[in-house]
């Protein structure tokens, strides 16, 4: 593990520890099986946030099966501008919220770089705070008080990148349809479909060109944090 220490707007200054292990399931020459990642981080910034997480991809030998998985505990106090494309940032009102998360995905391969698997999705939102007779307050939407969902779906995706976190070529395509269910203890009901497409390209010996496309879609009783957002993690990020 390593000490971190970074600075953003939303998190102010923050420090912790991250570490990761690469490694084979294979024999370490084996040019048919990609190097897998585990990843865990730790994070505590002065505005009383904190992030644990693990995050793993691991390739199985000749990749016949690729498993994903990602879980997390975090205590992030953000922002509510509303919901939909004419919020403005003057109704901008701080709310508090803690998250558990878990997110295994196992897919098998059928044809040269094409799979199709399962995943599983739970997430528990408890300690929802926020201000009585606020924009948040007013506003009608699920996901408002406490809540737990959990979803079940399947995907389907074709991959020919020369690696995961640092591809210099190749594509990567994948859909995803998950299904959340009151009768499998989700305090909701919805579906979520999420499509996405990632071209890699290098055009100069140390320059490559990423280019993705992505489509998130929900249907039914959809909570709060589960709906689309621009911008995170994972998208739009510098």
């Amino acid at each position: 593990a390593i000490p971190i220490l970074f600075r953003t707007p939303e998190t102010g200054w923050a420090y912790g520890l991250s570490g990761s292990a690469n490694f084979k399931t294979s024999h370490k020459n084996d040019s048919l099986t990609r190097t897998s990642v585990i990843t865990v981080l730790g994070i505590f910034s002065e505005r009383q946030q904190n992030i644990q997480g693990i995050d793993a991809t691991i390739y199985f030998p000749k990749e016949k099966y690729i498993l994903y998985f990602q879980t997390s505990h975090s205590y992030f106090p953000d922002n509510f501008w509303g919901i939909g494309q004419n919020t403005r940032d003057t109704d901008k009102e701080r709310y508090v919220f803690e998250n558990v998360v878990v997110n295994p995905h196992i897919k098998r391969k059928f044809w040269k770089h094409t799979f199709f698997g399962f995943c599983a999705d739970y997430q528990n939102v408890f300690k929802v705070q926020y201000t009585p007779g606020s924009l948040m307050d007013s506003t009608s939407f699920y996901g408002k008080t406490n809540y737990n969902v959990v979803g079940f779906g399947l995907t389907a995706s074709y991959d020919t990148r020369n690696s995961t976190f640092w591809p210099t070529k190749g594509i990567f395509l994948q859909t995803q349809f998950t299904s959340y269910n009151k009768e499998l203890a989700s305090t909701y009901s919805f579906n979520k479909w999420t499509a996405e497409v990632r071209l890699f390209q290098k055009v100069f010996k140390k320059h490559v060109i990423g280019l993705q496309l992505y489509n998130y879609s929900t249907f039914g009783e959809t909570p709060f944090r589960s709906m689309a957002t621009l911008g995170g993690a994972g998208n739009l990020r510098g």
